[in-house]
This record gives C-alpha cells, structure tokens and sequence, in this order.
C-alpha cells in the first residue's frame, strides 16, 4: 500500500455522490468506528470543501467520503468539469488523493498522458496459516513483487498482454512456467520455484476455486511450502473490463454503425475472494496467501 498517496477510479456516483475508501486505505483515512462520522477537508484546484468520512453501520462496515449536500456544490461542479464523460470507450480517469496534513487532502485528477506512467503494484493481502512469516522468510518471494511493480500500465492493455508481462517477469527470474501440479491429472502450474507455488487468476469469479486444488494437491504430497494467488482488485478488474469493451467497440465501429455497446464484467476480484475466504478457510490446511493486483503505481 502506498504510503503518500491513495487513488480512487472516478465512476457516475463519483461525481455525484461520493467514494468509497478502499479497506486496506482506512487507517490511512483515520477512519472513525462504526457508525461513526466526521468531516474531513478536500483541497481541489483553487477551492476546498468539508466533507464526510464515516463508517456505516451494518455487517461491513465499510467507510465513505460523502459530499451530496448543497454546500458542496461547487466541488462537484469542479468533479463534473474535470472528469465529464464517463460514457463506455472513454479512456478511465482517476481522483488521486495526496495527505498534507491530519484530515487535510489534496485531491488532483490523473487523466490522459499521467495514466500512462501509472504501473502495477502489489495492494491489499490476505495471509492463512503463518503464511506471513514463511514469505519473509523464503528467498525467492521477493521475485513476486519485483515481476509485478515492473510491469507498466496502459489503457488500452488487456488481459492477455499482463497475462505475458507476468509470465516473461516470472521466466527471466528463474521460475518453472505450466508445470504438472501432481502427475495423473491435466492440471497445471502457473509459476513455481523451489517450495513456492504461484497462481494467477483474471478469469471468471468463479475459475479461481480451481486454484486452491492447485495448491492442496501438491502441498499433501511435501511438493510446496506455500501457494499464492494473484487476482486484480475491483478497481484494476474494472479498468481490464473496460480496456475490453473500448477494443470491442473499436471493432464493430469498423464493421459500420451500432447502437450496440459490449460489456465485460463477472471478472475475479481480490475483494470477491476476501469476502468468501472464511467459508473456505476450513479445507485450507496449507499457508496461504492472496495479493490484490492493483495499477497505483506513481504518475
């Protein structure tokens, strides 16, 4: 998690309503308890608004910055100015967040040629079974976040092209690529290196369930210490999503005109796995760690 900074993939209800404050980002906000509210300053081009930082009160408890007032007018004219169309095939837009002081921040827009110095990174993590400690401790898990923070990103890239960027990372630092999980069944590795197992997942919410057989099977036969699974946050899912429906807009429109507008969606996401992870924690009898693929690196 970025230290300095936290960024915000601007959607409809951003401009009108407000943001959610992703959970690994809370501490960083101050986050009040459950149920509880506070305003928050928000400094943009030459104005600055109070705002709402609070934590609803139900089973998730997740936290917002709110701005739906009429005093708050003025900086959601500034959001409508800045970002305008959100329509589909629009290049994404995003709302970085800068702290200057305690419940102080700079909010400055990423948008056009700054998106395209942004680079993957590793964000939130889930670990299992003293998973944390085994990953510190193993030689070769430094490679995992070096394959992926080099890895630059543009708008109009693909699941594919990260899916190579990832591998050829993986390759050049030594791993095993596609190897036989356990001898017998058509089941294969993403990426592996002496006792560390590494699957990454942009497939559907549901094709990573197979991951965690990938793991369990070689793990009871001594062949792994650890598993680790890699899948985009909602955020990068979302970008990926819509690198796709502007590629597949691109094509129809050069077939002649459509009202029609493909969608993408249903894609994994680290939140999905997080929110499941305790009704499957029980068949997970190995050390485990999940890592959220995020795009924050700095502009």
């Amino acid at each position: 998690m970025s230290e300095t900074t936290f960024k915000h993939l601007v959607s409809k209800s951003t401009l009108t309503q407000g943001i959610a404050v992703r959970r690994d980002y809370e501490a960083w906000f101050g986050a009040p308890g459950k149920g509880d509210a506070r305003e928050i300053a928000l400094r943009y081009g030459s104005g600055e608004v109070q705002v709402t930082l609070r934590r609803l009160n139900n089973e998730s408890g997740s936290v917002q910055i709110r701005y739906e007032s009429k005093r708050q007018g003025a900086f959601r004219d500034w959001l409508m100015s800045t970002f305008g169309s959100l329509d589909a095939g629009v290049a994404p837009q995003v709302l970085e967040f800068e702290k200057e002081q305690p419940d102080v921040y700079r909010v400055v827009p990423i948008v056009g040629h700054r998106l395209e110095k942004l680079h993957l990174c590793l964000g939130p993590a889930l670990y299992h079974n003293n998973a944390d400690n085994l990953a510190e401790a193993n030689p070769v898990f430094p490679d995992i976040p070096s394959v992926i923070c080099s890895i630059g990103y543009g708008t109009d890239h693909g699941q594919m092209y990260y899916n190579e960027q990832i591998r050829k990372g993986f390759v050049e630092r030594g791993w095993q690529a596609d190897e036989v999980v356990i001898p017998g069944l058509p089941l294969r590795s993403d990426f592996k290196r002496d006792d560390v197992q590494v699957e990454v997942e942009f497939g559907n919410a549901r094709s990573y369930y197979q991951d965690y057989l990938k793991f369990l099977l070689p793990f009871t036969r001594g062949m792994i210490r650890i598993g680790v699974l890699l899948v985009p946050t909602a955020d990068f899912a979302r970008l990926l999503c819509l690198a796709g429906t502007r590629r597949a807009m691109k094509k129809i429109g050069a077939q002649g005109p459509t009202d029609r507008v493909p969608k993408y969606s249903g894609m994994i996401t680290y939140e999905k796995v997080e929110r499941e992870f305790e009704s499957l924690r029980f068949i997970l009898n190995m050390p485990l760690a999940v890592r959220g693929i995020d795009f924050w690196g700095s502009p």
